[in-house]
C-alpha cells in the first residue's frame, strides 16, 4: 500500500511540475500576431496580362511604361520588376523583410512571338 502511495505522490508532482512549468513559459514568452504583421497579395499582374498595352510594354522591355501600369495597384509598396526570357533568373538586391512576389509568362502578342517572364517583388513602406 505504501508503495502505491508513493507512486501516486510522485505522478501527481509531475503533473503539478509541468503545469507550473507551461504557466511560466505561456506568461513570460511574449505573444506575436503575424496576422497583422503579414501583407497580402496584390494580384497586380493577373488583370494587366489580358491589356494588349501592358503586354507590348513587357515584349519591349519598357520599364518606365510598366512602371506607369504599376504606380496605382502598388502605390502603398516598394517593388522591383524583373522581365526576362529565363525562368531561373535570380534577383539580387531584394530586403530582408516580408517580400511578396507574382510573375506572368506573356508569349507575345498578335504579331510576334518574343516570351518574357515578368516577375514582380514588392514590400511594405515602412
Amino acid at each position: 500500500m505504501v508503495k502505491g502511495k508513493k507512486a501516486f505522490l510522485r505522478t501527481l508532482e509531475a503533473a503539478i511540475a509541468i503545469i507550473v512549468a507551461l504557466t511560466i513559459i505561456l506568461a513570460f514568452i511574449p505573444q506575436f500576431n503575424t496576422a497583422r504583421e503579414r501583407i497580402r497579395s496584390q494580384n497586380a499582374l493577373e488583370p494587366l496580362t489580358k491589356d494588349e498595352q501592358f503586354r507590348t510594354c513587357v515584349l519591349t522591355e519598357n520599364i518606365t511604361c510598366i512602371n506607369t501600369t504599376l504606380s496605382t495597384p502598388l502605390q502603398n509598396f516598394h517593388y522591383t520588376i524583373n522581365i526576362s526570357k529565363n525562368p531561373h533568373t535570380e534577383i539580387s538586391g531584394l530586403p530582408t523583410k516580408q517580400i511578396l512576389s507574382e510573375s506572368a509568362y506573356i508569349a507575345g502578342n498578335t504579331t510576334t512571338y518574343s516570351p518574357r517572364i515578368i516577375r514582380i517583388f514588392y514590400w511594405a513602406r515602412n
